[in-house]
């Protein structure tokens, strides 16, 4: 009975048969079509196999043939020249026959020329291209093997085609409407016509775009080839701007006379003529780059280098970072050793100049409590920044990946020195919110967020780059390692600042540390109407002072990053009323409930009044009730504000409950954050009259 299946498995079993044989079917069905098809094709090779190779037999016998008339025509040729060498008479009447014959032809050549440069002139008198057109294609063969009589007429073209240029001033300076000049245009690009169909072919460089483009060279040659004014390496802007004017200027014109004479799309021209002009500018670069006056004067050559990066990045037209031959314009700079080499030095010598200058700064700094300096973006800080900046978009021109990791390595060498001599300025400080300590962690951070800013110009996309490794100072980093240890920094300096302000806040705060909380009065809290409730006078003090503190911190650091700093300053603040108040003093009932109506009422309106008026806050002033820490310092007063008999019982429940149970029995008690099972032990033991 046991091997008898089930009706449920004998239909899942069926049901598998069924799908197996579809399957099978369907695996059948394939074979027969690809056996069929394979079938016919071999029969197809079977009957035109005989018919190639038959064809293959006659073409090596025609081969052969071939062969041995060329080999019979050679040797009847040097029977003939052997035969008339012996009869001088024979030989003569020959030569003569050649040099008839050479005559005659001649003869005709110069009948043929003299009959088509008639037809040409008369055609070019009315200006009958089409008729030229058809002329030259009928005698094209004759032509063609005529070269200097095709030359003749190529330079003859050119000449009208050069007059019609010069008409419409061709190569154009700034942008036209090129349909003003569209009658010439057309008679233009017919004569360019005649003229590419008298060329020799040459893919690469057409005869008609290099007719073209030889006349913006002559222009170029006119302006920056010559002892004039525009031709000044400290002035490159203006050869820059030529340029872009000829591309944006005359590529209409040149799409439109090239793009149907050689069929062309307009993508191709485009390219076509880019690279040409290009190739002037690599030329005019590398030409100024070997003069000593470009060489020797770090300002002349990072301003040609600036110009270069500002056309690339930012001047519309001709030059594009990521097309091959705006990179050539750019491999200018750093594929020589020479110039690489120097521009490292201009690059070291440049950051190092800003970065000196703000340390004798900080060096001779005054100590007085104005802050605005240190907060806002001085000159010598807008400077570091722009020096950075500047430094970052320049490296990302370079697409060689080694070169751009010596630039990257050079300058965060300089950014790790210039970090750690602000460190020793900065711990030989009196005290961590010295005037100097400001300007130190101020300008640290915005390092930081300089280079993190930097990152797109550096990287861009390239994932592999972003992880490399750097040898920097006999230690191997990251780039995003490199620029972390300055907010790393920052934050410690941040931290001790934050610690050093709150400090002087104790005298003040210890008046109310030192109130009778144990001994706290009912009829002194009314519990009933908090509105008749008044925040404990010992406290106020301590509010005025934090609020001139906190306005103080608005002027002391920059906005940006105003909001962390403060974050911490609040979590401190709290951390602090926690650990000098709650876990060091005893508590009545009522003791805890005036701090708390102090804390909400005082401190907290305190902030938020702070806040919501300043617009660097964004919506900061909505998550200080959701500090830790403040959180924290709220359950704890809800513990010790508690009735004396319901603290008793909350501590005997804590006592002989761990964590798992104790927790969930809580929420009745409303607290806003998690309160463990020790800290409920913890701030009940300083509950005083909790009943024994």
């Amino acid at each position: 009975m046991a091997n008898i299946m089930s009706n449920n498995e004998m239909t899942s079993f069926q049901d598998m048969l069924e799908v197996i044989n579809q399957n099978y079917k369907s695996v059948c069905e394939k074979y027969d079509a690809i056996s069929d098809a394979y079938y016919l094709k071999v029969e197809t090779i079977k009957e035109t196999l005989p018919k190639v190779q038959n064809d293959l037999r006659r073409l090596e016998e025609l081969k052969n043939k071939v062969k041995n008339i060329k080999e019979q025509k050679e040797t009847m040729m040097f029977d003939f020249l052997s035969a008339i060498e012996s009869k001088p008479e024979i030989k003569e009447q020959y030569m003569k026959l050649l040099s008839s014959k050479k005559r005659s032809c001649k003869a005709k050549e110069k009948y043929m020329i003299k009959e088509i440069e008639k037809t040409i002139l008369e055609l070019l008198t009315f200006k009958n291209y089409d008729s030229i057109m058809k002329k030259i294609e009928e005698n094209k063969e004759f032509i063609m093997s005529t070269e200097s009589y095709r030359n003749m007429l190529v330079d003859k073209f050119k000449k009208i085609c050069d007059n019609l240029l010069n008409h419409i001033t061709f190569p154009f300076d700034e942008e036209i409407d090129i349909n003003f000049h569209n009658k010439t245009i057309n008679e233009i690009e017919s004569i360019m016509v005649l003229i590419n169909m008298l060329s020799e072919e040459n893919e690469e460089n057409p005869y008609v775009f290099e007719m073209l483009f030889s006349r913006i060279n002559e222009r170029y040659n006119l302006h920056f080839n010559s002892k004039v004014m525009t031709n000044n390496p400290s002035k490159p802007e203006l050869f820059l701007t030529a340029l872009n004017n000829w591309y944006t200027s005359n590529i209409v014109l040149i799409k439109k006379l090239i793009c149907p004479i050689l069929k062309k799309d307009s993508l191709w021209v485009d390219k076509k003529f880019k690279n040409m002009l290009l190739s002037l500018g690599v030329k005019k670069i590398n030409d100024w780059l070997r003069k000593d006056k470009v060489m020797q004067n770090p300002e002349m050559l990072g301003h040609l280098l600036d110009s270069v990066l500002f056309s690339v990045t930012e001047v519309e037209g001709l030059y594009s970072l990521n097309e091959e031959s705006t990179q050539n314009l750019l491999l200018v700079f750093y594929d020589d050793e020479d110039i690489l080499e120097r521009w490292l030095c201009m690059e070291k010598q440049t950051l190092k100049i800003v970065l000196n200058k703000y340390l004798d700064s900080l060096f001779n700094d005054k100590e007085v409590e104005n802050y605005a300096e240190s907060k806002e973006y001085s000159t010598n800080v807008s400077d570091i920044l722009y020096v950075i900046q500047s430094s970052c978009q320049r490296y990302e021109m370079i697409k060689k990946i080694e070169v751009k990791k010596i630039f990257i390595k050079q300058m965060l060498e300089v950014l790790l020195l210039f970090r750690n001599d602000l460190l020793d300025i900065e711990n030989n400080q009196e005290n961590a919110i010295s005037n100097v300590g400001i300007k130190v962690a101020n300008i640290l951070i915005k390092i930081h967020s300089t280079l993190k800013e930097m990152e797109l110009y550096i990287f861009m996309e390239d994932e592999e780059m972003f992880m490399f490794e750097l040898n920097i100072l006999d230690d191997k980093m990251t780039y995003d390692e490199i620029i972390y240890s300055f907010k790393e920094i920052w934050l410690r300096l941040i931290d001790n600042q934050c610690n050093e302000l709150l400090k002087k806040s104790d005298k003040y705060l210890t008046p109310y540390i030192n109130e009778r909380w144990h001994g706290m009065a009912r009829n002194s809290i009314d519990i009933m109407n908090t509105a008749n409730q008044e925040i404990t006078e010992s406290f106020l003090h301590f509010i005025y002072h934090l609020r001139s503190t906190y306005l103080k911190m608005e002027t002391m650091y920059p906005s940006k990053w105003l909001e962390i700093i403060v974050d911490k300053m609040n979590h401190k603040l709290f951390s602090k009323i926690i650990n000098d108040l709650i876990m060091k003093k005893n508590f009545n009932e009522y003791g805890a409930k005036q701090i708390m109506f102090d804390v909400k009422n005082g401190l907290i309106t305190m902030l938020n009044d702070i806040f919501i008026h300043n617009d660097h806050y964004g919506l900061f002033k909505d998550s200080i009730l959701c500090n830790s820490h403040y959180i924290k310092l709220i359950d704890f007063l809800n513990l010790l504000s508690m009735h004396p008999a319901v603290g008793l019982l909350l501590r005997d429940a804590a006592k002989d409950n761990p964590d798992e149970i104790l927790i969930p029995k809580l929420d009745e008690f409303n607290f806003v954050g998690i309160v463990t099972r020790e800290e409920i032990l913890k701030i009940l033991d300083r509950k005083c009259d909790l009943l024994s």
